[in-house]
């Protein structure tokens, strides 16, 4: 057998099958990134605005727990990216005796009009951007609302402390002569 050939026979499945794996991973990894940062800004939101419950649920079994859902979820809702490419000879370049081109080509699945309305535009736009920034925007701005009533309330205890602080001085003063 030709060399040529048999070096063909051997790239051709792993440079579809990495091409694959790469453009989904890239997918799910994204997915992941946006869902870990959810994840997070909801822990931040249990520590700051719900102490009690934070001890309760925020732990290390709980982050497990959370790493693993988030990690299934991006998979899942990612599993379609392993079949929306397909990797075909590139009919615009001559064949070659040594060489040949391979090109990246969306398959007949994400060719279809129903999957690109469905799942690549609402779906994921609905998944990967509106939800997340929806629920960081909430989360945060309860965040920021119970940071700043907090202040409040240490700034107007700091008051009552500084009026006590100089009624207290105040009697003293007022006391020493007498003594």
């Amino acid at each position: 057998m030709d060399p040529w050939m048999l070096n063909m026979l051997i790239a051709w499945p792993l440079w579809e099958y990495l091409s694959r794996f790469a453009f989904a991973l890239s997918h799910i990894s994204q997915t992941g990134s946006v869902y870990i940062t959810v994840a997070v800004t909801i822990e931040r939101y249990l520590a700051v605005c719900h102490p009690r419950r934070s001890k309760q649920m925020c732990n290390s079994g709980g982050a497990a727990w959370t790493i693993l859902g988030v990690t299934t979820f991006a998979v899942l809702f990612n599993a379609t990216k392993f079949f929306e490419l397909e990797v075909t000879i590139n009919p615009m370049c001559p064949d070659g005796n040594n060489w040949q081109s391979y090109i990246l080509l969306p398959s007949v699945m994400a060719a279809n009009p129903l999957y690109q309305q469905v799942y690549a535009l609402w779906l994921t736009n609905l998944v990967m951007v509106f939800l997340p920034f929806l629920t960081l925007l909430v989360l945060n701005a309860y965040i920021a609302y119970t940071i700043r009533k907090s202040l409040e309330k240490f700034d107007n205890h700091q008051e009552k402390l500084v009026f006590q602080s100089n009624m207290v001085t105040m009697y003293f003063i007022h006391l020493d002569p007498v003594i």
